[in-house]
């Protein structure tokens, strides 16, 4: 019954109780009466929104300006529960500097704001409440430690592009990488994003190792592979290996394949890298002695592998794949090496 009696107040519509409803009239209306009573108490919440937004400095009744009556607004607990559950007031104060910034400065209020679906959203889709309220830490930490804010952000678009835009993307990444991980929607953003991909491969690298959603977003994203080329973690990903060649393999969409070759003079396979975007699978081997073996250097002279699993491989595949790396990695044998590659450019 509460959650009708509170719609009808904010709604700021004709009530009416059914005949034969079985409700009590005269409790719900002593209960509405209550809260009209503290919605009143304001002076009309939308008239006083419209004085601030307006910047009005004239005195009220009782002798109080619009500025000193929403002080008091945002003081009090019941009016903050009333404000976040209409839209419509949420939209006017979302557009109010004046009004936001001194809500901002009160975290018991602002917290209560983003414990509302309809607070949440007019707040997120305003270009000035973005402005004041996500360039500001405290309310930056409130809203990265609220559920609703967060699920919102996790499942909007739009959302995430406003976290680039307008917050510490580094900060953001720190406070949430454990929930955004696994979220191919927002990994494929940060992905793409030059300052979040430098900062995830430079602190987090294990992160790319670990989450599959993670690792199909940065091997995706030619923004991302670019920084893996010359990242010093890069060897970090032969443990992903097999991992990496399926995917890749397995997703015409996103990959080309550009060549498959292989050579005894493993020095041979170096003019075969030099692909933009490109990501190669190399399959090492030996010529005749198992002693022999195939190393392989990313571009920035970081080893990959020194390995010779396998016979004269000629081609790659996905059991015989031991190393991955990336444009203008090149070869060395010792002791007469064999080497198949496959390299892929990201579309």
């Amino acid at each position: 019954m509460a959650n009708i009696i509170e719609k009808l107040i904010l709604n700021g519509v004709e009530y009416e109780i059914p005949s034969g409803s079985g409700v009590d009239a005269a409790a719900v209306n002593s209960l509405i009466d209550a809260r009209l009573y503290a919605y009143n108490r304001v002076f009309s919440l939308k008239s006083w929104l419209y004085k601030i937004l307006n910047e009005m400095d004239e005195e009220d009744e009782l002798g109080l300006t619009a500025g000193e009556t929403w002080d008091d607004i945002v003081a009090n607990s019941t009016s903050m529960n009333l404000i976040s559950h209409s839209f419509s007031v949420m939209v006017m104060l979302a557009s109010s500097e004046y009004a936001l910034n001194i809500v901002k400065t009160d975290t018991t209020a602002m917290g209560q704001l983003l414990e509302c679906w309809n607070s949440v959203l007019a707040l997120f889709n305003s270009e000035i409440a973005k402005k004041i309220l996500f360039w500001d830490s405290t309310t930056f930490s409130l809203i990265l430690n609220s559920p609703l804010a967060l699920e919102y952000i996790l499942n909007n678009t739009d959302a995430i592009n406003d976290i680039l835009e307008y917050w510490d993307i580094e900060e953001f990444i720190d406070a949430t990488l454990s929930d955004i991980k696994d979220n191919a929607k927002v990994m494929e953003i940060l992905a793409n994003n030059e300052t979040a991909v430098n900062y995830i491969i430079t602190n987090y690298f294990s992160t790319i190792t670990t989450s599959s959603i993670t690792l199909k977003s940065f091997i995706s994203s030619k923004v991302a592979v670019a920084a893996l080329t010359t990242s010093t973690n890069n060897s970090k990903l032969q443990s992903n290996v097999t991992a990496l060649y399926n995917l890749v393999t397995g997703d015409s969409t996103n990959f080309k394949q550009i060549t498959r070759t292989y050579q005894d003079g493993v020095a041979n396979l170096n003019n075969s890298t030099k692909v933009a975007n490109s990501i190669v699978f190399v399959a090492t081997g030996y010529y005749s002695s198992s002693s022999g073996r195939t190393i392989v250097w990313h571009a920035n002279g970081v080893q990959a592998k020194n390995a010779g699993k396998t016979y004269r491989p000629t081609s790659v595949t996905a059991s015989n794949c031991d190393a991955v790396s990336f444009k203008n990695c090149t070869f060395t044998e010792s002791s007469n090496g064999y080497a198949a590659i496959a390299v892929y450019q990201v579309k």
